[in-house]
């Protein structure tokens, strides 16, 4: 009956360390790089800061992450969750707390736009009255 007791004790701790490592795994940092460097980072539509950028995400959910920067085309990028071999044995893989993201960082590439040539008006020949010839 002792041994029981104490593999109920193990199996318990185990369990506590296991839902505790989940608890941490919820969030993460991650970074954003963009080439080139500076542009505004925005995940899942908050503004998180200028690139290069590193915030905590939560890994519940797909990123959604968008680069805006002057002269530049908007980039974006989506970062899938997985789910998680470990967190599933303790959820079902359809709950949120089995899922995580394998990246820590991303790197989007900025297209430059091509600058649009502002229309100049040339200048117009002179217009003279022609001469009577009468």
């Amino acid at each position: 009956m002792g041994a029981m007791k104490g593999f109920s004790a193990s199996l318990a701790a185990v369990a506590l360390l296991a839902l505790a490592s989940c608890q941490n795994m919820a969030s993460k940092d991650f970074t954003v790089h963009t080439l080139p460097e500076g542009a505004a980072i925005s995940i899942n539509g908050e503004k998180v800061g200028t690139s290069p950028v590193t915030t905590k995400v939560e890994q519940i959910k797909d990123l959604g992450i968008v680069a805006e920067k002057e002269g530049y085309e908007v980039a974006s990028a989506t970062i899938p969750t997985k789910a998680g071999r470990i967190r599933s044995f303790l959820w079902t893989k359809w709950s949120s707390k089995s899922q995580y993201i394998e990246e820590d960082e991303v790197t989007l590439p900025l297209k430059r736009v091509e600058a649009v040539e502002e229309y100049k008006p040339g200048k117009l020949p002179e217009f003279k009255m022609p001469e009577d010839t009468e």
